[in-house]
């Protein structure tokens, strides 16, 4: 596929009921949920949110977490 057949695609911002079904600690629903809301809606933080998602999900797991 060349580049320009590629489609990126952007994570959205989640919202309650995806935290919720996302398989994270209520603790890091939570943490989440507050970083949605200090992002005040910009699309263009859903990545980094979505990335934080993924290193506190591999947390639950006993995967060790660096930034």
């Amino acid at each position: 596929m060349t580049e320009s057949q590629e489609q990126t695609v952007t994570p959205t911002l989640p919202s309650r009921a995806d935290l919720a079904t996302s398989g994270l600690t209520k603790r890091n629903q939570d943490f989440i949920w507050q970083m949605v809301q200090l992002v005040e809606g910009d699309e263009s933080k859903a990545t980094l949110i979505a990335e934080v998602g993924a290193k506190l999900a591999g947390q639950e797991l006993g995967v060790e977490i660096t930034f």
